[in-house]
């Protein structure tokens, strides 16, 4: 088993949201720059249904 860094454990356990979800946030602003044109490939990562009216 491997301990965890207690600088890293701290960060971590102030998280406000799941881990999944920071760390889906931070791949998504390193792979795309931030623009409503990348937020269809974004939602298709994300494996959503969506539709606008």
């Amino acid at each position: 088993m491997t301990t965890v860094n207690p600088a890293v454990a701290r960060v971590l356990k102030r998280l406000h949201y799941p881990l999944d979800v920071n760390l889906t946030c931070v791949r998504w602003y390193v792979a795309y720059p931030l623009s409503l044109r990348h937020l269809e490939e974004m939602i298709v990562y994300a494996d959503r249904k969506f539709s606008h009216m």
